[in-house]
């Protein structure tokens, strides 16, 4: 038998949009690490619950992998969901 509570009941969703990226040359959408701390920070301060991150990071700095540690962290600390795609590219 199967559950229907959750389907009788409404459901609010609110959506938003962080779009964060930097074109190269060849037009493949990258971000710093610090710019994506910076998105990830803003939608946990808009009561973001999930966060779904399809992105190339770029400027790999020591300063930029702490900030976005940070980021994560402080997510994780709110029990946002994050998501993050694997990419096609690459050898990492």
């Amino acid at each position: 038998m199967v559950d229907t509570t959750l389907l009788q009941k409404p459901i609010q969703i609110s959506l938003f949009l962080a779009k964060v990226l930097y074109l190269l040359i060849l037009y493949m959408p990258t971000a710093s690490p610090e710019e994506l701390a910076d998105a990830i920070s803003d939608c946990v301060r808009a009561d973001a619950h999930v966060l779904n991150l399809s992105i190339t990071l770029h400027q790999a700095s020591s300063k930029g992998q702490w900030a976005l540690k940070q980021a994560l962290e402080s997510a994780a600390k709110r029990h946002v969901i994050i998501v993050a795609a694997a990419g096609n590219q690459g050898e990492n």
